[in-house]
C-alpha cells in the first residue's frame, strides 16, 4: 500500500469522524488561524484549547508530490494528508490534526498516543513532552524513509500547543 492509499484511506476516516464528531465541536474551544500565505510555507499555527493548561509541542512536515497529488506527512504523528492543489492539501491536513487531537483529547489518551510514536512524557502534574528525533522517527516509519530516500520533498515545522 503506498502513500496516497494511506491518505485516501485516512481521508475518508476523517469524513466519518467529522460527520460523527460535528457535536464535539461545539463543546471545546479549536482555533487554527491560517496564515495568508501559499502552500509553499506550510504554516499552522494555533492553540488547542480543551483545557486550563496548553503543552506546546513542534510538528515536522513533508511536503511532496505523488501520482499528481500533493500528500503532507507528518510523521511524529504518523499522520498524513493529500488534495488536488497545495492549498486543498494544507486544509485537508488542518483537518486531519485537528480532528485526531480532538479524538485524543476526548477519549483521554493523547499522551499514550504520543509515546506509541516514540514521543517522550514525563511527569503529571506538569507533562514535559519531547518528539522524537528524526533519526528516530526514520527508523520507525517506512513512510517518512521512502519520502526521504525517494521524493524532492520540502520540510516544515510548526508549533502547535495542546492541554496537558
Amino acid at each position: 500500500m503506498n502513500l496516497r492509499h494511506v491518505a485516501l484511506m485516512q481521508q475518508l476516516f476523517i469524513n466519518i469522524l467529522v460527520y460523527l464528531f460535528a457535536c464535539m465541536y461545539l463543546c471545546s474551544v479549536l482555533q487554527l488561524q491560517l496564515n495568508n500565505t501559499s502552500m509553499a510555507k506550510l504554516n499552522l499555527s494555533g492553540i488547542f484549547s480543551h483545557g486550563n493548561t496548553d503543552v506546546k509541542m513542534n510538528l515536522q512536515m513533508y511536503l511532496f508530490q505523488e501520482d499528481g497529488s500533493f500528500i503532507v506527512y507528518c510523521p511524529a504523528l504518523d499522520l498524513s494528508a493529500y488534495g488536488e492543489t497545495e492549498e486543498l492539501t494544507k486544509r485537508a491536513f488542518e483537518d486531519v490534526l485537528s480532528i485526531n487531537l480532538e479524538y485524543m483529547m476526548n477519549k483521554g489518551t493523547i499522551f499514550e498516543d504520543l509515546k506509541k510514536h516514540g514521543w517522550v512524557v514525563k511527569g503529571k502534574k506538569q507533562r514535559k513532552i519531547k518528539a522524537p528525533t528524526f533519526d528516530e522517527m526514520l527508523k520507525r516509519s517506512d513512510a517518512l524513509k521512502d519520502i526521504a530516500r525517494n521524493k524532492d520533498y520540502i520540510k516544515y515545522s510548526q508549533d502547535i500547543c495542546i492541554p496537558a
